[in-house]
């Protein structure tokens, strides 16, 4: 069903080797959500069912926000979003009601990450290459 959201061509398997194809977000409140990673990242939204599901399309990829879930019980994976100023994308973050789970953390002296949980507890990472300490 979800294959014929997406107009772009399916990637070779050389190019989704690795990759990151499709992001499910799983959240308690699909209202909050939306206007949360819509702010944050500039992700625009199609909605199949204005209720529960929503599709976000980036340039990158597809990916869906479903709302109506209880958070995770057992350990889950986080995904992290390209940024280029992590600095201001946190505290972009925490002016729309996400809270810092963790960093900025410093990989190397370019690189750092950091942990956000968006306003209905679901966290999502955030990476740069461009740190400047």
């Amino acid at each position: 069903m979800e294959t014929h959201l997406s107009s772009r061509p399916a990637p070779t398997a050389d190019e989704s080797l690795g990759v990151v194809l499709w992001l499910r977000i799983l959240t308690t409140d699909l209202s909050v959500a939306l206007p949360f990673y819509q702010q944050l990242f500039g992700w625009t939204y199609t909605q199949d069912d204005p209720l529960r599901y929503t599709i976000y399309n980036v340039d990158h990829g597809l990916g869906a926000i479903i709302g109506g879930q209880p958070r995770p019980s057992a350990p889950n994976v986080v995904l992290y979003v390209a940024v280029d100023d992590l600095r201001a994308k946190i505290a972009l973050a925490q002016s729309l009601g996400g809270t810092v789970v963790s960093g900025p953390v410093v990989l190397s002296p370019t690189t750092a990450y950091a942990d956000v949980k968006d306003p209905t507890g679901t966290v999502i990472g955030m990476f740069t290459s461009s740190w400047t300490g």
